[in-house]
């Protein structure tokens, strides 16, 4: 028979994948599938060659997002599916698309958004808002990128025009909550509940990435939490092979911070059952049949 041809894109600073990843080959491999590496933003790939791209790894997107654009719709236009979907992929990659999931009626950060030229007086809104810290980010972003957390009395206005310069951006009330209570990530595969980590940031630092030295723990949230989570992710019209849903308890109740559906850490490592879980939804979600000789 022919096997299906998979490509996994990642970038050029990790050709061969992350351990995350290899294992998400190996166990493709192993259904029967033909999968390799693919660095996206190399122009001697034969992408029509695949009857599908994953996009995992492709960390360096936000550095030039314009011409990541590009290369998606490329691939789309060839006929080749990608997953998450370009549509999905192109309203992620802005974060004004918190805004539309509060619009729905989702708990996130209290935010006030900054349009590319906008003049604001960082002192003056902080003051206004009553917030004592904030944070800055720019609207297309990711693993902190540009990410600032400024207190009242020590804001250099000319971070907001670096940061928001390019994409425009944010500016959220800090939630101290990170600090003391940590940032669950969730993960759903197909939009099927998988499993949790709990994140934490390192002393000094508000930030959780690993990159900047925070630290996580497979847990189990509460049900309320997976509750939310997965309203979240069926509020979204489009099928997902994966999503990743970020977020923090504030008075009980959680709040979002950021919906990964782009190229998140999926923590496949943590849990045996997590990548025969996100398999399982790809042989499904491509609605694969007989791969096994």
């Amino acid at each position: 028979m022919t096997k299906h041809r998979v490509a996994i894109a990642t970038f050029e600073r990790l050709p061969n994948l992350i351990a995350d990843d290899q294992l998400f080959l190996r166990e493709l491999t192993q259904a029967g599938l033909t999968v390799e590496p693919a660095v996206w933003s190399d122009s001697s790939i034969d992408w029509p060659s695949f009857s599908s791209v994953v996009i995992r790894s492709c960390w360096d997107y936000h550095y030039h997002h314009e011409v990541f654009l590009e290369w998606l719709a490329k691939v789309e236009e060839l006929g080749v599916p990608i997953w998450n979907r370009p549509n999905v992929v192109r309203w992620n990659i802005d974060k004004i698309y918190l805004r539309d999931l509060q619009e729905k009626g989702f708990q996130v950060p209290p935010t006030i958004w900054v349009e590319k030229g906008d003049n604001i007086d960082l002192t003056d809104l902080l003051r206004s808002q009553g917030w004592r810290r904030a944070v800055l980010k720019p609207r297309v972003s990711a693993s902190g990128h540009r990410t600032v957390l400024v207190e009242e009395g020590s804001v250099e206005q000319e971070q907001l025009g670096s940061i928001f310069r390019e994409s425009g951006g944010l500016v959220q009330q800090f939630l101290g909550e990170v600090e003391t209570e940590g940032e669950w990530s969730l993960l759903f595969f197909n939009k099927n509940y998988s499993h949790a980590v709990l994140k934490r940031p390192k002393s000094s630092e508000f930030r959780i990435q690993i990159e900047h030295g925070g630290t996580f723990d497979l847990a189990m949230p509460p049900s309320e939490y997976i509750q939310v989570a997965q309203r979240i992710v069926d509020s979204i019209e489009e099928p997902l092979l994966f999503a990743r849903v970020d977020g923090i308890p504030v008075d009980g109740k959680f709040t979002l911070m950021e919906l990964e559906l782009i190229e998140p850490y999926l923590f496949l490592g943590e849990t045996q059952s997590a990548v025969q879980q996100l398999v399982k939804a790809f042989v499904r979600i491509n609605a694969i049949t007989a791969l096994r000789e």
